[in-house]
């Protein structure tokens, strides 16, 4: 699949920087980033481009459609990839009741529609509000409802993408917004934002977004401002009949819009339950692990992988190989790589298998950033096992704690703090 991405075609019409540049981004996604959006429809390219998406309210004909929009989370919190109670620990952007200050004295704009508009952003007749938010000091979660004049079509599920892959996200559906983001008015950081969530009709989405801090963000100081801003929006549709700025061949079913959205958003950081584990330690060849942080929603690695050349990951390539022969035998060792690229001389793809106290593997969402990210799922772990393999496909798809371990070429256990 990796291969076959650099086929897309691009429209030669109406494509500007911004399009340009989205669709750069998208092509440069790391293959296992591609591999996991597109293990079910392999021959849709929307497939490729769904990632989550969130919809919105601005005004009381949309309030009206949507009374739980400042309660997004309770929502959808089970059914995303990074579940949890997020509902019960998020700060309130947008209050839930919207029936309350109907108008004021002067037949104004009531208390709802004031606040909604305070976090909204409207362009290309989309308007994305945010209505809550959770930090943990190392990742971000907000919660957005979307809405759209026009029909958004019939937006793309995963409820199947994780087959194979361990306990899925449940069924939500997937759009990517492509843009940037600054805390505090610092420099920009370029960010290919998922989000997640379910379209609740033709016209509107409610999901959460979810940012990987590239540096931690501590608790106690005074609320940190965020900014997004975001250039591109896109999401794949079954219908086929949204019309957007990319058309033509081999792209039916995108539905890609480039405008301009920008939010500020107030953020308070709650770091209870957050243990950080500094391990810094690699093997001969400089492969290994940094720091490991464990949340209540997730376990996040920092691998450590060497600059080298070519001839010397060849090196690490073969001996990898002969290591897994070694315990598994040459049939089970074949299988076990099966979809890697380890006779290539192509940049080193390490990648981390994690298990949890049960023998479990605790599953691989996301690199966004320094980190590799894990999802919990709402289990509670007091050990870790981590497993450094030469592929990276082969270390997220990894479910035998036993052959992880003996073809790993660094290894690792935590024990939680109590």
């Amino acid at each position: 699949m990796y291969n076959e991405f650099h086929k897309i075609p691009i429209p030669e019409e109406k494509l500007d920087k911004t399009i340009e540049k989205s669709i750069g981004i998208l092509k440069r996604k790391r293959r296992r980033k591609i591999q996991k959006y597109t293990m079910v429809s392999v021959g849709s390219l929307a497939a490729v481009f769904v990632c989550v998406i969130v919809v919105c309210i601005a005004n009381p004909v949309m309030a009206s459609k949507l009374p739980l929009i400042g309660d997004i989370f309770a929502q959808v919190e089970k059914d995303i990839s990074f579940s949890g109670d997020y509902s019960h620990k998020a700060q309130k952007l947008v209050p839930e009741d919207n029936t309350a200050n109907d108008t004021d004295a002067e037949g104004g704009e009531n208390e709802y529609e004031e606040t909604a508009q305070a976090y909204s952003a409207a362009d290309r007749d989309i308007t994305l509000t945010a209505s809550e938010v959770y930090c943990d000091g190392t990742s971000l979660f907000i919660t957005i409802a979307m809405e759209r004049k026009e029909s958004l079509g019939v937006m793309w599920g995963y409820d199947n993408q994780y087959a194979g892959w361990g306990n899925g996200g449940g069924e939500t559906d997937l759009v990517q917004l492509l843009g940037s983001y600054s805390i505090n008015g610092s420099e920009e950081k370029d960010y290919d934002f998922s989000l997640e969530g379910k379209q609740v009709n033709e016209t509107t989405f409610l999901g959460v977004v979810k940012i990987n801090l590239m540096e931690e963000l501590n608790a106690g100081e005074a609320p940190y401002e965020l900014q997004i801003s975001w250039d591109a929006i896109n999401w794949g549709d079954k219908s086929g009949t949204v019309e957007s700025d990319v058309a033509g061949e081999g792209n039916e079913g995108i539905c890609f819009f480039r405008g301009k959205w920008v939010l500020a958003i107030p953020v308070s950081v709650t770091s209870d339950n957050v243990q950080t584990y500094e391990v810094n330690n690699t093997n001969e060849d400089g492969i290994g692990i940094g720091k490991v942080m464990v949340t209540p929603y997730e376990v996040k690695v920092e691998p450590i992988e060497p600059e080298i050349s070519s001839e010397q990951i060849r090196k690490i390539y073969d001996k990898a190989k002969k290591q897994a022969e070694e315990a598994l035998g040459k049939e089970q060792a074949e299988e076990f790589y099966t979809e890697a690229y380890l006779d290539s001389s192509e940049p080193l793809h390490i990648g981390v298998a994690v298990f949890d106290q049960d023998g479990q593997r605790v599953r691989w969402v996301e690199d966004m950033g320094v980190y590799e990210t894990y999802a919990l799922k709402e289990k509670e772990i007091t050990k870790l096992s981590l497993y450094v393999i030469v592929d990276d496909i082969t270390a997220i798809k990894a479910k035998d704690q036993e052959k992880a371990a003996a073809c790993a070429v660094y290894s690792e256990e935590i024990e939680l703090e109590k």
